[in-house]
Parts: C-alpha cells; sequence; structure tokens
C-alpha cells in the first residue's frame, strides 16, 4: 500500500474524491497548495501540500513526509470524520435534506 497519495492538480480549485479515498484509507496525500484541495489537507491534517508548478517542491516535500512522524503530518482522527462526512451515503442523506417533502394530496414523486 502507498505510504502517500499523490494529487497535485495543476489548476483545480475544488476538491477531488481521491481525498477522500486516501483519509479513508488512513493515508496521507501530498496535494495542490491552492484551491479547496490546498485547504482541507492543511486544515484537516491529511498531509502535505506543494506547489506542482515548482519540481522543486514536488521533490522535496514527499521527503519531508518520509522524515517527519507521522502524526506530524497526518491526523487519523480527522481522515476518518472527513471521509465518514463524505460518504455516498452522507451526501444523499445532505441531498433530501434540502428537498422539501410532497404536501398532502399531491401526487407521488417520480420513481427513478
Amino acid at each position: 500500500m502507498a505510504g502517500i497519495i499523490l494529487a497535485p492538480y495543476r489548476q483545480h480549485v475544488g476538491f477531488s474524491g481521491i481525498l477522500i479515498h486516501a483519509a479513508a484509507a488512513e493515508r496521507p496525500v501530498l496535494s495542490r497548495d491552492y484551491g479547496l484541495m490546498g485547504r482541507l489537507t492543511e486544515t484537516l491534517r491529511l498531509g502535505l501540500t506543494a506547489n506542482p508548478t515548482s519540481p522543486t517542491d514536488l521533490a522535496e516535500k514527499p521527503t519531508i513526509g518520509v522524515r517527519q512522524p507521522r502524526h506530524t503530518l497526518f491526523e487519523v482522527a480527522s481522515a476518518r470524520r472527513f471521509a465518514s462526512e463524505n460518504t455516498v451515503e452522507a451526501f444523499v442523506q445532505n441531498i433530501f435534506s434540502h428537498v422539501p417533502a410532497p404536501k398532502a394530496g399531491s401526487p407521488a414523486a417520480p420513481a427513478f
């Protein structure tokens, strides 16, 4: 199993499912230092961030991850919480919690 998951997207402002999968597998990521991926990685302590346009930064960050104790750059409890909050079931529940219930006497919602 990988020691660190690489996710150095160059011009991505959102976040990727790879961050959820890495958290669920309790593996740190090396993510872009920009956008939501970078912010979540840093804030939730899910790994390290780097500038993917800098070969030096991309080369140095994994060695930092190897030299430092894992708990200094990756917080297992935070990763577990993040993974559990971002399951398919949690996503569906969140969507349906914002959909109003049908009114009494109205036709049933179509089945998909």
